[in-house]
């Protein structure tokens, strides 16, 4: 078979942090979540590299599966982290009883920032605890690292991370503004919740399918 440009995308089962490529006949496996700002900015999973390795075909196998994203797993844990954050903000909040009408407004930023914070902490163990589940199946420390780069999605693929990225930044955006003026908990609990989808959804980004491949070496086996 000839070689081509084009590879093929695919999730692992219960770990959204990595991807499976299949390219020209090999393996690979991508880390997807060493990086908060591609989660931030999911376009970003197009024009940058991410780390890989190659991997053996069985062990490909073994960790693929052909569905679609899910995202009740990522709603799972923001509503916990949501929850969480909510709850924290319950001790904080009394404190604006104490103060005037603008020091209440420079709290209430203080403590959207640091429940931000929190949700950004949850998501970045979130991702750790995946990483640490892989390494069941795969040790890396044998492997040599490849930046891999996986650009020209399908134009559908663009629209749809566009819709959900661009509507859960709004919306998580209006709503803890809101809650800056306004001090209403169920308002910063669905701006937390929005925020923390947004991380955890934005790896749909690089969802089953083809893409255009380049790979490249950057360390070599010891």
């Amino acid at each position: 078979m000839r070689n081509t440009d084009r590879g093929e995308i695919r999730r692992v089962k219960g770990n959204n942090r990595y991807r499976i490529l299949i390219y020209n006949d090999e393996f690979y496996v991508i880390d997807i979540g060493n990086s908060i700002w591609r989660n931030i900015f999911p376009f970003l999973f197009w024009l940058l590299r991410n780390p890989g390795y190659k991997i053996d075909r069985d062990v490909a196998l073994q960790l693929t599966t052909h569905q679609k994203i899910d995202l009740s797993n990522s709603l799972k844990y923001g509503a916990i982290g949501s929850g969480i954050a909510t709850t924290f903000s319950g001790f904080l909040l009394p404190l604006t009883d104490l103060a005037t009408i603008k020091s209440s407004l420079y709290l209430n930023i203080i403590i959207t920032l640091l429940l931000t914070g929190i949700l950004i902490w949850t998501f970045l163990f979130l991702m750790n605890k995946q990483k640490q589940r892989l390494k069941r199946n795969i040790d890396f420390s044998h492997l040599p690292t490849l930046q891999i780069r996986t650009s020209r999605p399908k134009f559908r693929l663009i629209m749809r991370t566009a819709f959900v990225y661009l509507f859960s930044l709004a919306f998580s955006v209006v709503c803890l503004l809101a809650f800056i003026t306004e001090s209403n908990l169920y308002i910063l609990f669905v701006g937390l919740l929005l925020f923390l989808m947004l991380l955890l959804a934005n790896g749909a980004a690089l969802d089953h399918g083809k893409y255009k491949i380049n790979i490249k070496s950057i360390s070599k086996l010891k």
